[in-house]
């Protein structure tokens, strides 16, 4: 089965980018102290969003959206006002 996910209203669909298990220096992190993610790639859009399209990278506030899981997944939903920049990375 597979779904088709349609924010409403001014929502976006992220899919977050993974919190490091290891430091550069090879120490483990716990997952207590990961942290929620911050960074995201935006999926998808719901109908009153202006400032953002899809596939563009943001970065959003810590506390921010709601994690749902779909196909043993995980995706973020979260407000327009949450995000806090966009970004593109440059040689």
């Amino acid at each position: 089965m597979s779904y088709r996910v349609k924010p409403k209203q001014d929502r976006i669909l992220i899919k977050a980018e993974l919190m490091p298990d290891k430091t550069e220096g090879g120490i483990i992190i716990p997952d207590k102290s990961k942290g929620r993610p911050h960074k995201a790639v935006v999926l998808a859009i719901g109908p009153t969003v202006k400032d953002v399209g899809v596939g563009e990278s943001i970065v959003f506030g810590k506390y921010a959206g709601t994690i749902i899981h779909l196909e043993n997944e995980q995706f973020m939903v979260i407000r327009e006002d949450d995000i806090i920049a966009s970004y593109e990375l440059t040689d």
